[in-house]
């Protein structure tokens, strides 16, 4: 199968608009190699579907989280202008992804929840609180 799974730190990313509407955001994910301290940067790509916005939502994962991306190996080939030579270059195009955060109780990464992304103060509230003076008959 045609299938990549890639885990690291997210180095770098920028997000493109093109004329057509389509939106893309190519990025670098660093993995740690074993053994040592040095990591290697992996050139990823994401777009945008008619069902998911994958490209708009990872271009707003921060840089230095740790993420987990899925997707396909894909093969991009294209004419230089100034050699007139045909050049290949595989991409990793990414369907999906995940942010992840390290559970010192499990003592393993794992999924980045919703709640870990919402600030838990009243101020920023969008709900009003209603205070009734009776019970509620329910």
């Amino acid at each position: 199968m045609n299938n990549f799974e890639l885990f690291g730190k997210l180095n770098w990313s920028e997000i493109k608009y093109t004329e057509s509407g389509k939106v893309i955001t190519r990025a670098l994910v660093a993995e740690k190699k074993k053994g040592t301290d040095d990591w290697q940067s992996f050139p990823v790509t994401a777009f945008n579907t008619k069902n998911k916005n994958t490209a708009e939502e990872f271009a707003s994962v921060q840089k230095g989280a740790y993420v987990k991306v899925a997707g396909k190996l894909d093969m991009n080939t294209w004419t230089d202008k100034t050699t007139n030579k045909e050049i290949s270059r595989i991409e990793l195009v990414v369907f999906d992804f995940e942010e992840m955060v390290f559970d010192e109780n499990q003592n393993k990464f794992v999924p980045k929840t919703k709640e870990e992304n919402c600030v838990e103060n009243e101020k920023y509230s969008t709900v009003e609180k209603t205070v009734y003076d009776e019970e509620i008959p329910f």
